[in-house]
């Protein structure tokens, strides 16, 4: 405590707020008690570690306000996080606007928050830019083996649900886009 003037904690993001966004999301009982006890674990450890000269980085404004709000003797600055990749993009070998654009769907799909957050995204993103005639392949990188479920929601769209790649970081490389849909992150 004696040196709390230079303390500097980083956060990802305040616990609390992720698991109360986890619980608003769960669909079963067993994952809403699990986010419950989680809600009351990081409050304790929010409350624990905010005492006067503490400043917190977050990575959103939105978590920087919730925290600064919740816990007022400490100092919260936001610092939006961009990280560069440490990969070297493979060039195109046509630059043609008319080549058929690949993304890759990143995450643990095994995760029931980020799964229902991927199915989500389906629905409510991907499957109206498709009916739109925005079209563009999607390989999904998701931690899973077969899953009947999300091979049905995908079944009539440009989207491959991969297993198991030998290098994940060219395959990285190689999209056009990365995306990793998280509702409550």
């Amino acid at each position: 405590r004696g040196t709390s003037g230079r303390t500097i904690l980083g956060l990802i993001d305040p616990g609390t707020l992720r698991w109360r966004r986890m619980f608003d999301t769960a669909s079963s009982f067993r994952f809403k008690l699990k986010a419950r006890l989680g809600v009351v674990l990081n409050d304790l450890l929010e409350k624990a570690i905010a005492f006067p000269g503490v400043r917190m980085q977050v990575v959103s404004y939105i978590d920087a306000n919730y925290l600064q709000a919740r816990l007022k003797q400490v100092r919260v600055v936001a610092i939006p996080v961009a990280v560069p990749m440490n990969i070297k993009r493979i060039p195109y070998a046509d630059t043609n606007c008319t080549t058929r654009h690949v993304g890759v769907v990143f995450m643990d799909l095994s995760q029931p928050h980020l799964r229902n957050s991927f199915i989500w995204f389906i629905r409510s993103v991907y499957r109206p830019l498709i009916s739109r005639g925005c079209s563009f392949d999607l390989l999904v990188l998701g931690r899973i083996s077969e899953d009947s479920e999300l091979a049905k929601l995908c079944q009539d769209l440009p989207v491959t649900l991969l297993d198991l790649v030998d290098d994940y970081l060219a395959l990285l490389a190689s999209a056009d886009f990365i995306i990793t849909p998280d509702l409550v992150g």
